[in-house]
């Protein structure tokens, strides 16, 4: 063929307006671009041989206008490569999905650093985070929950008894040494008890929480023969009600955010200081925050 060993010649034309356009090195000197479909014929020519391709150029959708799967988000975008977050075709599809698409990140690779008072939530390793990495922006609330204190401390000795108590709770408590009774006022889940008998006296309590606000330690030392005394206070918090509307919408120096359902709503209720109540919007995932003094 007289191809062999000839110097390439390449151009591109519009088919519609038959403007064609020099490639020199095989590279468009310049291409305008539109949001519609430009359709044009690349001619190759060779000594006595020409190839003509048929070449579309459109304006792509982007990755971050796809809806990945619940378990995966869109990949970070790449500025020195235009096509990590192109979809191939002006709207992106489910055909994009593996393109577009990176599995979401678990809190357990949460390493941006949690407020005062909270630590990276124990199970880190099963929570997912809102995008394929996770950050302090995004993922603070989700990953970081407060601190929880348990301490169970029981003394059999004759007919003395000491008990300490260790108690996170959002209110405060109060006891009487001389009767053996102790009484407990909280918003969240909370259990305690106690009792003395003549020979053997034991207690426990077990708290967990992690929205408490204030800290009380509860010390007595008794000693009786016949006094025989428990309290019991048990409260759920944070039931889910649907159609209901408290006001005002936030509590002060809270901000709506986006979550992912109802539950990760109640979630950021539970880690934050002062929420008694929260609203989950569905149009729109907008999560409010209420304290004490919202009503219905």
């Amino acid at each position: 063929s007289s191809a062999d060993g000839a110097q390439p010649k390449a151009s591109l034309a519009n088919t519609a307006t038959g403007r064609e356009i020099g490639m020199p090195n095989a590279m468009p000197e310049e291409v305008a671009m539109t949001q519609d479909r430009q359709y044009y014929t690349l001619r190759i020519d060779a000594g006595d041989l020409t190839i003509v391709y048929p070449v579309v150029i459109l304006w792509p959708g982007r990755c971050n206008t796809l809806t990945c799967p619940s378990d995966q988000a869109v990949k970070r975008e790449d500025p020195f490569s235009a096509k990590v977050h192109m979809c191939l075709q002006e709207k992106c599809s489910d055909q994009d999905t593996d393109h577009c698409c990176g599995d979401r990140a678990f809190c357990s690779s949460y390493s941006q650093g949690c407020p005062a008072g909270k630590s990276v939530r124990e199970n880190a390793d099963s929570v997912l985070c809102r995008g394929v990495a996770c950050t302090q922006e995004a993922d603070v609330e989700t990953c970081c929950s407060m601190a929880t204190s348990t301490t169970t401390t029981a003394t059999t000795t004759g007919t003395t008894t000491t008990v300490s108590t260790t108690t996170v709770t959002t209110t405060t408590a109060t006891t009487t040494s001389a009767t053996g009774t102790q009484s407990t006022s909280t918003r969240t889940l909370t259990a305690s008890s106690s009792s003395n008998t003549k020979t053997t006296s034991t207690s426990s309590t077990k708290t967990q929480t992690s929205s408490a606000t204030s800290t009380e330690t509860v010390t007595g030392t008794t000693s009786t023969t016949t006094v025989t005394s428990s309290t019991t206070t048990s409260t759920t918090l944070f039931c889910i009600e649907p159609n209901a509307v408290w006001l005002p919408l936030d509590m002060p120096g809270s901000k709506p955010d986006i979550v992912e359902d109802s539950l990760a709503c109640k979630e950021r209720c539970k880690q934050t200081n002062g929420c008694t109540t929260f609203g989950f919007w569905t149009n729109g995932r907008h999560c409010h925050l209420q304290n004490d003094n919202a009503t219905q």
